[in-house]
């Protein structure tokens, strides 16, 4: 079975697919034993079934196709710890003739919705539902605040009426709206720039006993804060009709005051309020227009002649607020965590927003981030509302048939979601890379020294979670050279994945992944067992991983040494005969991958702010195999009259004046349009019917185009261009220089090929060279 139907049927990839059988040769293969895994991937004819799962007594692991059954004595062995299981009364006519779905071979993916004994099953009990709080920040213009008001109403007018809603507006003050009072907009107010505790939130907005009761058994603590969106809608738009911007000079001297610290304090209060009933699930949704100038967590100051923050002050420890603030929204993404909130960050502006100090929140929140221009640009608009997006009406499962009329608002978001992974006794876990946050393990099947990402765990949260969230895992072997693991043993990897849905819905989902395991002593084996593609992005993950702690040029030396190490190993060559080099296909595109990864931007930072490589960032390590690949090696199709649509090679020459490319980098979607057919559009031949063939190939990448955005979660720059026009350099500045660099930095004036990187077939060169040298 070919990886991308295994990514297919069950979310899922590894770097190997057959494990070594030490730890030595572990080592030896340089890319670790590692996967990446999308939980609530869309698993066709995937029916859950409406029951509890059968658990291990002993370590916790769910029954699966691997477990031996004993259908007399009605018992279960299972495979990770070999403990005896007695089936419960319910499984009493269990016979090989009739298997429950957790033991069918083909169920090595199964999904539960767990019986929810403490939830309310009162038909509209609002409780249930997500709440979500907006925060939005007045320090902007008028238009951009007004296009900010009319998303967030189109989102709330379409939300489930029961969901509950809250409202926070921030700038020098904080205003905490309270939407149980109708009769005109009323609000408490906080300061934006004095330090602030949780004890003296409470007070002030007199919610310390949240669920004290009037006569009529209405909540008159927390409740007037969150009010359900059928409910306040109106109220909304009302206050949004007083809502003014904060008194701005663009030609001041000093940035307006933004208290983003406290807003945020008082929301995780609020939220911790409105979740102590247990029925938590929701969003706190911030909205910036720049970055945070007074009280805690600022990350800059008041006058404009003191510049924000960038990537060498940070590097060399002369970002005056930065490390202050990082520790303490670090604080605060703990307390999200613990809580169970979600944390998103729109910032929309053209300056930073502070998204490198803030991203602690939004990662381990498993939030959304996005870095933006304006709020009244296409990006941020259909971005936000994907946020929002609900599952087709094929998704829904008959077992919520009792909320039939709320299965319209199935949304695709999951809420606190776990992710447990049990191994057996040959493997051991060293971490996880991603939108996510380790907590407690509930077993020792981690490795206690060796850490990769977020480690010492084999449990990791995710408050936020859809059916793109790409998280990677790393494992290792524990048995030495000593004691191979026999080939005849089985390895396996259980994934249980528990979240809730928007309608209050208690799912678990259980992943049983087997591996065999092989001391690559036939290189066909080796060969078939490797996922090139997988492994660039596990790599990307790493070195990215690595920028945290060291330098970016120590993490390019770390790629290249990788890179030869790994090539060493997998290929065949004669000692100092360059000639003699032979890789296999299965190997072959490992390389050049990680040679447009050491230049890229992930690991290439000049010319980006913190911000935006925060930002990059963040959706590498959200996203899956085939769109973290188009990060750092784009794909580019060609569209002429001569032949039928083709992919073509990152090249210069694939730039012809009678051809169309169209260009994904997953960021940016590019048409650049040659030179020649630039010149027909604009004379009218593809409007002629005689020229008709013309059009349809004018069309073809657009429809192509439009396809990608739809189905992208962020939703991407678009731009189309003709040949050497300023835009194309979008294109060119991705593209391999075609000629060797040179000490003027560059040779290939007349194609605008401005670079000192070195070119592709160089780099191959040098590196044969170097692996065929004696170590």
């Amino acid at each position: 079975m070919s990886f991308y139907t295994l990514e297919e049927q069950l979310g899922t990839r590894f770097s190997w697919n057959i494990f070594p059988n030490t730890s030595e040769l572990e080592n030896s293969l340089v890319v670790p034993i590692s996967c990446l895994y999308t939980p609530l991937h869309k698993v066709k004819d995937l029916q859950p079934v409406p029951y509890n799962p059968l658990q291990c007594v002993n370590c916790r692991n769910i029954i699966n196709p691997f477990s031996e059954v004993d259908f007399k004595i009605k018992t279960w062995s299972c495979p990770f710890c070999s403990q005896r299981n007695k089936f419960p009364v319910q499984y009493h006519s269990i016979s090989p003739q009739n298997l429950p779905a957790e033991l069918l071979q083909d169920k090595a993916l199964i999904e539960y919705i767990l019986p929810n004994q403490n939830l309310n099953k009162e038909k509209n009990t609002i409780h249930q539902f997500p709440t979500f709080l907006f925060v939005i920040d007045l320090c902007t213009t008028e238009k951009e605040l007004k296009a900010l008001k009319e998303s967030i109403l189109e989102v709330v007018g379409n939300l489930n009426p029961n969901c509950l809603i809250g409202l926070i507006t921030v700038g020098k003050d904080i205003n905490v709206y309270d939407l149980a009072f109708v009769e005109c907009p009323k609000s408490y107010l906080f300061s934006g720039s004095k330090q602030i505790t949780t004890d003296e939130i409470e007070d002030s907005l007199r919610i310390r006993n949240s669920y004290i009761q009037d006569k009529n058994s209405n909540f008159i603590g927390i409740n007037k804060f969150f009010q359900p969106a059928g409910e306040c809608e109106f109220l909304i738009s009302e206050i949004f009709n007083d809502l003014f911007v904060e008194p701005l000079n663009k030609f001041s001297k000093h940035r307006p005051k933004r208290g983003v610290g406290n807003s945020i304090t008082i929301s995780l209060t609020l939220m911790k309020k409105i979740f102590e009933n247990k029925h938590k699930a929701g969003r706190i949704m911030l909205f910036l227009s720049g970055p945070s100038t007074i009280g805690d967590g600022k990350i800059v100051n008041l006058n404009r002649n003191n510049p924000i923050r960038s990537h060498s002050q940070i590097i060399n420890g002369k970002a005056t607020f930065s490390k202050n603030s990082l520790t303490f929204y670090e604080n605060l993404a703990q307390q999200a965590v613990s809580i169970g909130v979600v944390v998103d960050l729109f910032a929309c502006s053209f300056d930073q927003c502070g998204c490198y100090e803030l991203n602690p929140l939004i990662s381990k929140t498993g939030g959304e981030l996005l870095l933006s221009d304006e709020f009244d640009h296409e990006i941020f608009k259909n971005t936000f509302s994907k946020v929002f997006e609900l599952q087709s009406d094929d998704n829904n499962n008959e077992n919520e048939n009792e909320n039939e009329n709320d299965n319209h608002f199935l949304m695709k978001n999951g809420f606190i979601s776990t992710i447990e992974i049990g191994v057996t006794r040959e493997l051991c876990v060293l971490g996880a890379i991603g939108n996510c946050c380790s907590i407690s393990p509930t077993s020792s099947s981690f490795h206690p020294k060796n850490v990769i990402g977020q480690g010492k765990t084999n449990v990791w949260q995710a408050n936020g979670i859809n059916d793109q969230t790409t998280l990677s895992f790393y494992f290792s072997v524990l048995n030495t050279k000593k004691n191979p693991i026999p080939k005849t043993r089985i390895g396996l990897i259980q994934f249980k994945t528990r979240w809730k849905d928007s309608l209050g819905n208690i799912h678990l989902r259980v992943l049983t992944s087997p591996h065999y395991f092989s001391d690559f002593s036939q290189q066909e084996t080796l060969n078939l067992s490797f996922d090139q593609e997988l492994s660039a992005v596990i790599m990307s993950r790493m070195a990215v991983e690595r920028t945290k702690k060291k330098t970016y040029s120590s993490v390019i030396k770390w790629l290249d040494k990788s890179t030869i190490k790994f090539c060493r190993k997998v290929s065949n060559f004669t000692l100092d005969k360059a000639e003699s080099f032979k890789i296999s296909k299965e190997f072959s595109l490992f390389p050049q991958f990680m040679f447009y990864l050491r230049r890229s931007k992930f690991v290439k930072i000049f010319g980006h702010s913190p911000d935006e490589t925060t930002f990059y960032n963040h959706f590498l390590y959200r996203e899956n195999t085939t769109n973290s690949i188009l990060m750092f090696q784009p794909s580019i199709i060609s569209y002429s009259l001569n032949s039928t649509p083709k992919p073509v090679l990152l090249e210069m020459d694939s730039i012809k004046k009678d051809n169309i490319l169209l260009l994904d980098e997953y960021f940016v979607v590019l048409i650049l349009i040659g030179k020649q057919i630039a010149e027909w559009i604009k004379s009218g031949y593809h409007e002629m019917e005689e020229y008709s063939y013309l059009k349809e190939i004018i069309e073809a990448p657009q429809i192509e185009a439009d396809r990608l955005i739809k189905n992208r979660f962020l939703y991407p720059r678009y731009i189309k261009c003709d040949q050497n026009s300023s835009q194309s350099r979008f294109l060119i500045s991705k593209t391999n220089p075609n000629t060797p660099s040179s000490q003027n930095g560059y040779q290939n004036q007349d194609l605008h090929s401005l670079t000192d990187d070195i070119n592709f077939n160089q780099f191959i060169k040098q590196l044969i060279q170097i692996v065929v040298e004696e170590d």
